[in-house]
């Protein structure tokens, strides 16, 4: 079971801005990100469209107000500048990525899943769809608790949760043909980054970073789409209409298909500076860290009992 949830801590703050910010639209390649959207719809808009083209560099631009990106760029440039690397740390990554980049690295890595989905098949067998259940159920407090969600937020976070588990239960994690394609992605995802060593991920800037998360993602999408899910289509399947709007405050509806199945969600956008932006992103953005490089290869496993750890009282809720 540990070895199904110890993920989760360093994927959430993005796959919870994939659940909260769900609205699609076309955009010409070629133009410039600009902060914000010039209506609520519009800044809704403006993201989804991002995650559909893999421009991460221009959600978080088009997402938060210009203070807040220059925080986000100063804290995540002092973090690095914070962090130590050991000679050990090095070697471990160098290793990982000559692991995914060398010139037989797709047939060893396929190699490696399949053994690995027949030791998950003898050992869990039946029970995966159940382990998946519980594994969401597990994801929806830690975001929950991350973002002080409060309780309709908290049930609108599983019900948008509900259809994507019962994909995940059903997907065919264990075919082989699938494997052997996952492991084609991940490699060439591995060497479209071009970070061979620690010390030049370590040297990323924030838009730099971003510029290599976005091929990251883009290999996720591909992933999960080899498994019958398709991000793309999701996305692109969103309708967002304006509900309310007061001042400099609105709200906008997003609704949506996964998987075949209606979701909706509500959006609580704020006018700073004549441009407009979802409130739920400054929270997301708060929780980017870059990774503890002497660690990095070790995600944390969630303890019992530490899965809603203490959250200062006063922290705002997502809206």
């Amino acid at each position: 079971m540990p070895g199904l949830l110890r993920f989760l801590p360093r994927l959430r703050w993005l796959l919870a801005a994939a659940v909260l910010i769900l609205a699609g639209c076309q955009r010409a390649a070629e133009e410039a990100p600009v902060t914000g959207g010039d209506s609520p719809t519009a800044s809704a808009r403006l993201l989804i469209d991002d995650l559909r083209v893999a421009d991460l560099v221009a959600f978080w631009k088009h997402g938060l107000p210009p203070a807040d990106f220059a925080a986000l760029v100063e804290r995540y440039k002092q973090d690095v500048a914070a962090r130590t690397t050991s000679d050990a740390a090095r070697e471990d990554y160098r290793q990982f990525m000559r692991s995914l980049t060398k010139p037989d690295a797709e047939a060893e890595l396929a190699r490696r899943l399949r053994v690995q989905a027949i030791r998950i098949d003898s050992r869990y067998g039946d029970q995966l769809p159940v382990l998946i259940a519980i594994g969401s159920g597990v994801f929806s407090r830690i975001v929950a608790t991350d973002l002080a969600l409060r309780p309709p937020q908290q049930q609108g976070l599983r019900d948008a949760l509900a259809p994507l588990t019962a994909w995940a239960q059903r997907a065919p994690w264990l075919d082989r043909q699938r494997t052997d394609q996952a492991a084609a992605v991940a490699v060439d995802t591995a060497r479209a980054l071009q970070l061979h060593t620690l010390d030049q991920l370590q040297a990323l800037d924030f838009p730099t970073a971003m510029v290599k998360a976005s091929q990251v993602w883009s290999g996720l999408k591909q992933v999960l789409a080899l498994y019958g899910f398709s991000l793309d289509a999701t996305l692109a399947s969103a309708k967002v209409t304006l509900l309310s709007r007061s001042g400099p405050l609105a709200h906008v509806q997003i609704r949506y298909l996964v998987q075949g199945q209606p979701q909706q969600i509500v959006l609580k956008m704020r006018q700073v500076d004549g441009r407009w932006y979802p409130d739920a992103l400054p929270p997301i953005a708060r929780m980017i860290r870059p990774p503890e490089w002497n660690h990095w290869w070790e995600p944390t496993v969630p303890r019992a009992g530490a899965i809603l750890p203490h959250r200062d009282a006063h922290a705002s809720p997502v809206q």
